[in-house]
């Protein structure tokens, strides 16, 4: 029991740490031209080409999707799946699936632009990361690691009415618009935070 308390208390010292340093990361939003722009008025460009994204509802204060891709440079290809037009990446189709209440929801041009409406109202948050398998790998540490903290504590959860209204149960519950991944090993070393974070990856 004292072993389970003592993970768990880890668990969420990192997703702490997760979070702030995601509250941290310049915030970019689509623009009419279709560039990720900074949200500041700086004028400032998305120029990352691989790494790992996260939506972040400022409002909230909490993290609501993390992603990433395989490809060699297609990081803005990723991001911009889900601007696009009806269920054109899962996080669009999940979103559409709960504003239906239903799991089998036909598009429409109405639903479409709900969903849009809907993410286009979290800011787009990124790190640098280089190398297929290890943005993979970081990606399911960190969507482990807050969907464990969303499981252990309220503190994490915080899901939005459109959320509680998924088919999916699990995204209401946790407060995230995820799926795979999100009970796997979670990270317990902050400094292992510090490593995924820093930019500098070297083993």
């Amino acid at each position: 029991m004292a072993d389970e308390l003592f993970k768990k208390e880890k668990v969420l010292e990192c997703a702490r740490r997760i979070l702030e340093k995601v509250e941290n990361l310049d915030s970019y939003g689509k623009n009419d031209k279709g560039r990720f722009e900074t949200l500041d008025g700086t004028k400032k460009y998305l120029d990352i080409k691989n790494g790992i994204y996260f939506f972040y509802d400022g409002k909230h204060k909490k993290i609501v999707r993390v992603g990433t891709h395989k490809a060699d440079g297609g990081l803005k290809r990723r991001i911009s799946k889900h601007f696009g037009k009806n269920d054109a990446s899962i996080f669009r189709e999940r979103v559409g699936m709960a504003m239906a209440c239903d799991s089998q929801a036909k598009w429409n041009k109405a639903l479409d632009a709900k969903v849009s409406e809907y993410i286009n109202k979290f800011e787009i948050k990124v790190i640098g990361v280089e190398g297929k398998d290890r943005r993979l790998d970081y990606e399911n540490k960190i969507i482990a690691t807050l969907s464990w903290a969303g499981f252990f504590s309220r503190e994490f959860r915080k899901p939005d009415e459109v959320m509680k209204n998924s088919p999916d149960g699990m995204i209401g519950k946790i407060g995230m618009w995820l799926k795979d991944g999100m009970f796997d090993e979670p990270v317990e070393d902050l400094r292992e935070v510090e490593k995924i974070f820093s930019g500098n990856h070297d083993e």
